[in-house]
């Protein structure tokens, strides 16, 4: 009985062997690892194109592709903040004229929902995070911050157009 079952554990070790180096090949039993991968950037199109300037936003985070450059990374632009026990299951680009604006959807693990988060910049250095609305002479404002203040008062605000 008790060489029955080294003799099964070794056949499963050699079976897990050979599946680990298999997986190292491609199909002409090349290394992998040899092949060269596209990058991920020339496999979608731009979330925004402005002035031959293309912007992506790729897992929460904004990246620019300098005009004429088409063989390098593109640049990050922006990060979002970290949040302990979230991940990012979407994110949209906008332009409005004068602010780029990111959008995106944090799921805290084992909450579910989707906490929406907005972070916007005119220079593409300054951000600011949307804080909510706030209302002056009975109309309605979105009320922004400087990221990374941890002050609870809006830094810029901007009527909402009905």
């Amino acid at each position: 009985m008790k060489g029955d079952s080294v003799g099964t554990i070794k056949l499963v070790i050699m079976f897990v062997v050979m599946q680990l180096t298999a997986c190292g090949l491609n199909n002409d039993g090349d290394r992998a690892d040899s092949v060269i991968e596209t990058p991920w950037w020339k496999l979608v199109s731009p979330d925004l194109v402005i002035k031959d300037n293309k912007f992506y936003v790729r897992n929460c985070s904004f990246y620019k592709m300098k005009k004429g450059v088409n063989d390098q990374d593109p640049e990050l632009v922006f990060s979002p903040p970290y949040r302990l026990a979230t991940s990012c299951s979407g994110s949209e680009l906008n332009h409005d004229g004068e602010f780029y604006i990111i959008s995106m959807c944090r799921i805290t693990f084992g909450a579910g929902g989707c906490g929406n988060e907005q972070y916007r910049s005119s220079d593409l250095e300054n951000w600011q995070e949307y804080i909510g609305i706030t209302w002056r002479n009975s109309e309605e404002y979105e009320a922004w911050r400087v990221l990374g203040s941890t002050s609870n008062k809006a830094d810029a605000i901007k009527k909402v157009e009905q």
